[in-house]
């Protein structure tokens, strides 16, 4: 039976994988750069890999230029092969940018769009949504690496009804950061099922157990004037008072400035006053030559 066994097509295959690891363990202790088992048996697929590694480049580095320059990367239609000739109507800033890219002599983004089948130009909407929200996780991880050193942070949050009828969260942390000595910074944007006090508060103590953040940590939690999110009793910031008692509670300073603002405006002498400051605004920026004068 050992014989036979010895003789089998998968036995020989498993003993020349268990070879292969054996060495990549062996070079790996004396920090060789070595390959996977499965790339060494199969050539072509590390030559794939590579080939594809190739194409994303340019791909990721146009959407990583349109976020930081907050550039929108699509249009209101986009779909099919990118050409190199400018098409009729336009057809986005991610396309444009590639095709850019490759008449500007990027030979290999330029052999991708002209010759790679349908399923290998890594342009799609999905595609760059995946690019996109990976980009989305690194950014928040980082965050979070520097959330997770300070000593202390607070967290603000404001509930909303999105466009596309979505209640959510956009959930902030503040904390000093080390290097920059500077207070940051949006965190995510969390779905809400529960609009209750006790609710809305649970989503936010679950996210960040989610995202690794010590909640013992937290010194303070800022919101709106809301009875859900200010109520002394059972409003967001009395249940989490009450598991985490150092979390004390402030009245969003931005949120109070734009009630004083609304309310302001109703005063009929404050009212006529910013009515006047508009109508001088408007009076220089009506004239280039008045412009020109006033910024002298």
């Amino acid at each position: 039976m050992f014989r036979k066994h010895e003789n089998c097509t998968y036995h020989k295959k498993s003993v020349l994988v268990a070879e292969n690891t054996k060495s990549i363990v062996a070079k790996k202790k004396k920090k060789k750069k070595t390959e996977s088992v499965i790339n060494q048996v199969n050539a072509q697929r590390r030559l794939d890999i590579e080939k594809n590694g190739k194409r994303l480049i340019p791909i990721i580095q146009t959407i990583r230029f349109c976020g930081r320059q907050q550039i929108a990367v699509r249009g209101h239609r986009e779909g099919g092969r990118i050409g190199l000739e400018e098409p009729e109507k336009n057809d986005g800033h991610f396309r444009s940018l590639l095709r850019y890219r490759a008449n500007s002599g990027d030979n290999d983004l330029k052999d991708q769009l002209m010759n790679s089948g349908g399923r290998n130009m890594y342009t799609s909407s999905f595609i760059q949504n995946e690019l996109i929200n990976t980009f989305g996780h690194l950014i928040q991880s980082q965050i979070l690496r520097n959330v997770r050193k300070s000593i202390f942070y607070s967290v603000l949050a404001d509930e909303t009804t999105v466009i596309s009828q979505i209640e959510q969260f956009s959930l902030c942390v503040r904390y000093v950061e080390e290097q920059s000595d500077k207070i940051r910074d949006f965190l995510t944007f969390v779905p809400v099922y529960e609009v209750t006090g006790a609710g809305l508060a649970n989503t936010v103590l679950e996210t960040l157990l989610i995202l690794g953040l010590d909640l013992k940590k937290m010194r303070g939690q800022g919101y709106d004037g809301a009875a859900t999110m200010r109520g002394k009793f059972r409003g967001v910031q009395a249940s989490i008072k009450e598991k985490l008692p150092l979390a004390l509670y402030t009245h969003c300073s931005s949120y109070s400035l734009n009630l004083c603002l609304s309310d302001a405006s109703n005063i009929p002498s404050i009212r006529n006053c910013m009515g006047v400051i508009k109508e001088v605004c408007r009076f220089f920026h009506m004239s280039a030559k008045r412009t020109e004068i006033n910024d002298i």
